[in-house]
C-alpha cells in the first residue's frame, strides 16, 4: 500500500504527524505546490508545512465535534476528537459541497451540527506539533501496515458480526422446526376432535328426523278422506306430495299441515298437469 494510492493527485505531496496513536496525513497536489513555489520564487527544499498546525486546535472533548476553519485561501472542514484532528477537508470558498459534507459523515460517531459558523483560530508561533518527516521516515515504512491493520481489523469486525447473524439465525429456524414439531401434534388433535364432532352432529340429526314411514302416517292424517296419494318425495329436510282430492282451498291444506302437524313453510298449488294438487314443506327440527 503506497500513499499514492490514498491520494487523488497524480504527483501527491504529504506531511504525518502522529498523536496519541493517530497519524494525521495532510495529502496536496505536488505539482501545484511546485509551480506557486516557482512563482513566488522560494528557495528550493523549503518545508511545506499544513496551516491547520499554526492555528490553535480545539479543546479535546470525548465526542467527535465538527468545526468550519478560516484559512489563507479558503475554508477547512475539521472534525476533532479526543484533540486529534480525524477529519480534514479544504475547500475554496463556501458553500460547502457535498463530496466535503460526505467526508464529514465517514467519521465514525460523528453529529452534524444544523449550523456550523466559520471561525478564525489564534495563530501560534510554532507548530502544535512535529511532523513524523522532521525525525526521519521509518514512519513512511510503518503507514502502510498500520493502515492494513485498520482495514482488516474493520473487515474482521463485519465477519464477526456477519457470524453472530448468521448463528442467530440458525438457531432462531431450529426453534421454529422445534415449535412446530410440537405444535404439529396438537394441531392434529384438534381436527381430528372437530372432525369427530361434526359427525356426531349429522348422527344426531338423523337419529332425531322421522322415518319415512312415520312423516307418511302423520300427513295421512291430516289430508281430507277422500285424498289419493299419487307420488312421494322426501329429501333431506324437504317433503313433496303429489294428491288427488276434491278439496281445491288450498288455505285448507296450509293450515291443517302446519298446526295439526310437524311441517313448516307449507305450499300449495295446482298440478301442471291438471291430475291433483302439489304440496311441498319442510319438517320441523327438534319436533
Amino acid at each position: 500500500m503506497k500513499l499514492a494510492g490514498l491520494s487523488p493527485f497524480r504527483l501527491p505531496g504529504h506531511y504525518a504527524v502522529w498523536r496519541d496513536g493517530w497519524v494525521q496525513l495532510w495529502l496536496w497536489d505536488e505539482q501545484q505546490r511546485q509551480r506557486l513555489a516557482e512563482a513566488q520564487q522560494a528557495a528550493s527544499g523549503c518545508l511545506c508545512l499544513p496551516e491547520t498546525l499554526l492555528q490553535a486546535p480545539p479543546a479535546a472533548t470525548p465526542e467527535p465535534s465538527v468545526r468550519l476553519v478560516s484559512v489563507q485561501d479558503g475554508v477547512d472542514l475539521q472534525v476533532w476528537r479526543a484533540g486529534v484532528l480525524r477529519a480534514s477537508v479544504f475547500q475554496d470558498g463556501l458553500p460547502l459541497s457535498a463530496t466535503a459534507w460526505q467526508a464529514v459523515r465517514g467519521v465514525p460517531g460523528v453529529r452534524l451540527p444544523e449550523r456550523l459558523e466559520e471561525e478564525v483560530p489564534a495563530c501560534l508561533e510554532r507548530p502544535w506539533a512535529s511532523g513524523a518527516s522532521l525525525v526521519g521516515r521509518d514512519w513512511e515504512r510503518w503507514l502502510p501496515y498500520g493502515l492494513a491493520a485498520t482495514l482488516l481489523a474493520g473487515s474482521a469486525f463485519n465477519l464477526t458480526q456477519g457470524a453472530q447473524w448468521w448463528w442467530a439465525e440458525r438457531g432462531l429456524a431450529g426453534q421454529q422446526v422445534a415449535l412446530a414439531q410440537q405444535v404439529e401434534p396438537v394441531l392434529a388433535a384438534r381436527t381430528r376432535a372437530m372432525q369427530a364432532e361434526s359427525e356426531i352432529q349429522a348422527l344426531l340429526r338423523l337419529q332425531d328426523a322421522p322415518s319415512q314411514v312415520e312423516l307418511l302416517r302423520t300427513v295421512a292424517g291430516l289430508l281430507p278422506e277422500d285424498s289419493r296419494l299419487l307420488s312421494w318425495r322426501f329429501r333431506e329436510n324437504a317433503l313433496e306430495l303429489l294428491i288427488q282430492t276434491s278439496r281445491a282451498d288450498p288455505r285448507f291444506f296450509v293450515q291443517r299441515l302446519q298446526e295439526g302437524g310437524r311441517f313448516q313453510d307449507v305450499r300449495v298449488e295446482p298440478s301442471p298437469r291438471g291430475d291433483g294438487l302439489q304440496l311441498a314443506m319442510n319438517i320441523r327440527q327438534g319436533e
